[in-house]
């Protein structure tokens, strides 16, 4: 067993063997020390609907007019369904702008306004949580003004103001939804014409001023 293990640790190793071992290493070497390649990502499409302003993890649904109504943006729930989350547009079939509204995960909520089919605004507020909240106006189609007030909780509070297509105002308060107290008419040039009383938002009287 020791002549063995004597012939095998003089055995010499060929020279050709010494020369692949070298290269073999050389490459292996050569392999370590190549740069990682830099992998740059690719910008994100460019938005179909950009007057929607969907973030990048959402996507824009709909058509336009002449190939459709309304566009919005959606994103998914943690189920894997799509929710309306974000801006909604509708046209009229006049090809003017209907609606924009905002949405939270398929609940109104933000700033929303309507416009007539004449293209004039109808009505302009804000929603929160699917309710009415803060002070909502709304026009006539000539764009003069029908109503201004606020909502809390979906109400009508305090001070409202209504006007006619000629300009005719009445004001007066408004409590949990219904008018309490006076309210006053006036003629176009501001004059006060009629006073009524209101309780519980039934009339209790009126006179003429």
């Amino acid at each position: 067993m020791n002549q063995i293990a004597d012939h095998m640790i003089a055995t010499p190793v060929p020279l050709w063997t010494q020369r692949r071992r070298l290269v073999l290493a050389v490459g292996l070497f050569a392999l370590s020390c190549k740069p990682a390649v830099s992998v740059v990502p690719l910008p994100p499409p460019e938005p179909k609907f950009p007057e929607l302003g969907c973030t990048p993890d959402g996507r824009e649904q709909g058509e336009k007019p002449p190939n459709g109504t309304k566009i919005w943006c959606e994103h998914m729930l943690p189920s894997g369904d799509w929710s309306l989350h974000g801006t909604l547009i509708e046209w009229h079939t006049t090809g003017q702008r209907g609606l924009e509204t905002t949405y939270a995960w398929g609940v109104l909520h933000g700033h929303a306004q309507y416009w007539y089919p004449v293209g004039t605004l109808r009505e302009a507020g804000h929603y929160e949580q699917g309710i009415q909240t803060g002070v909502w106006d709304s026009f006539h189609p000539n764009g003069l003004p029908l109503s201004s007030g606020t909502y809390i909780a979906g109400r009508q509070e305090g001070v409202w103001t209504y006007w006619d297509a000629n300009g005719h105002r009445e004001e007066g308060a408004f409590v949990r939804d219904q008018r309490n107290g006076p309210w006053l008419s006036f003629t176009a040039d501001d004059i006060p014409t009629k006073e009524r009383i209101y309780r519980n938002g039934r009339l209790v009287s009126q006179r003429g001023l």
